[in-house]
């Protein structure tokens, strides 16, 4: 796997991309790396991601958020073990809690306050889109 630019990768994908989605006249993406779901180069450059996955359990369900990190390439021989499911570009790093998924986020490193704000906005999204109760709900009912 050779290292090429994010506007080499935004140039093959525009297109055709299995994350692209078309709603009202406008492309949107459901790419977990971004952020705002738009469909352009800046949003495909990022490298941190947020994604809930909802699983169905015996009382009610549960909920897992995935963060998912791009990989810089790596020049050199990969050795890798048979049919291992290890992807050399991505890593994706699955956790029951917010708040282990927002110490994570606050943790890296290598993208600056902005970045960081705009994916911790998206948990934030992803996860009182997910949640179990509504706060007054049987009130609002009667």
């Amino acid at each position: 796997m050779t290292d090429r630019s994010a506007e080499v990768i935004w140039g093959l994908t525009k297109r055709f991309n299995c994350n692209k989605t078309r709603w009202n006249g406008k492309d949107w993406t459901w790419s977990p790396f971004s952020t705002n779901g738009f469909h352009n180069a800046s949003e495909s450059a990022n490298v941190v991601g947020v994604s809930v996955r909802k699983d169905k359990t015996s009382k009610n369900f549960r909920r897992t958020f995935t963060m998912t990190l791009k990989h810089k390439a790596k020049n050199g021989i990969a050795k890798r073990k048979t049919k291992s499911q290890a992807n050399p570009a991505i890593s994706a790093l699955p956790t029951r809690a917010t708040s282990k998924v927002a110490k994570s986020i606050q943790a890296l490193n290598f993208i600056d306050a902005k970045q960081k704000n705009a994916v911790l906005r998206k948990l934030a999204r992803a996860a009182g889109s997910t949640r179990s109760k509504v706060r007054d709900a049987a009130k609002a009912k009667k």
